[in-house]
């Protein structure tokens, strides 16, 4: 676990586990960070409110989690094998059946709908982050970043895949440029911006029309996030990449060589 005051300079701090920790969002004065192992099929779920001190969370599944979006009042977090699990306070959890044995890599809430992607091409939606349906996403490459912004649903996954969606149901493909995995995206001052593995990151006003811009590292990108006026990209071996405007990257030192997998800011 890293954190930094300004995005330049960055200090280790101690999470209190040696889990995989596969992302980290910021709400409601909370942090939570989630993950797991799958040799001892634990899930990690993990909460602080100055991203310093963590305090382990029983979660009641032993399944690995990716994700974790929060709307409607609710934490709803997916992950292995199909897993979803709700909270209203995100110390209690509960499990709930996704209708799939698929790894779901990604979830977000828009437009009064939690939508939830993962390996396979699968796409599930719900209203109420408790009973899910499965929808057609036209591929068959697994799916992991998804973003909702501009009254649109965009996610990305293997194989230069991006889809869009306005309600979550209906998909279409875009042409992303290029054939490479799209792991992450955010939205940022009307601007688009998906990371991927070499290096990727590409910018779009829209969703559906996308150009590459120029990272300066081959690393796989993992996750990406804007607060305090700054983007910041994490990825592979420890890189962190910040830029003002999506155009210009400049990297910095994380001081470690570990994968770093999700980013967020604590306002």
């Amino acid at each position: 676990m890293l954190t930094s005051l300004d995005g330049n300079s960055w200090s280790s701090e101690n999470s209190g586990t040696s889990n995989l920790l596969s992302d980290v969002i910021y709400t409601n004065g909370t942090l939570i960070s989630i993950g797991g192992v799958f040799v001892d099929n634990v899930s990690t779920v993990l909460k602080s409110t100055n991203g310093k001190t963590w305090n382990p969370i029983t979660t009641g599944t032993s399944k690995i989690l990716y994700d974790v979006a929060y709307g409607m009042n609710k934490y709803v977090s997916s992950g292995s094998y199909g897993a979803i699990i709700t909270s209203s306070d995100s110390s209690s959890w509960t499990s709930r059946s996704s209708g799939t044995t698929n790894q779901l890599h990604g979830i977000e809430y828009g437009n009064s709908v939690f939508v939830s992607v993962g390996d396979g091409g699968i796409i599930i939606s719900s209203s109420d982050g408790i009973s899910w349906a499965s929808r057609t996403s036209g591929t068959a490459y697994y799916l992991k970043g998804i973003i909702y912004s501009k009254s649109i649903f965009v996610v990305t996954g293997a194989g230069g895949t991006i889809l869009t969606s306005s309600d979550g149901t209906s998909w279409n493909t875009r042409n992303s440029g290029t054939s490479v995995s799209i792991n992450g995206i955010t939205y940022i001052n009307d601007i688009f911006i998906a990371v991927g593995d070499s290096g990727t990151i590409l910018t779009s006003s829209d969703g559906s029309l996308w150009s590459s811009k120029t990272s300066g590292t081959s690393n796989d990108l993992e996750s990406i996030h804007f607060g305090d006026n700054t983007i910041i990209v994490v990825g592979d071996s420890g890189t962190i990449l910040t830029s003002n405007d999506g155009d210009s990257w400049t990297s910095k030192n994380s001081g470690t060589s570990y994968d770093l997998n999700g980013v967020s800011f604590i306002e």
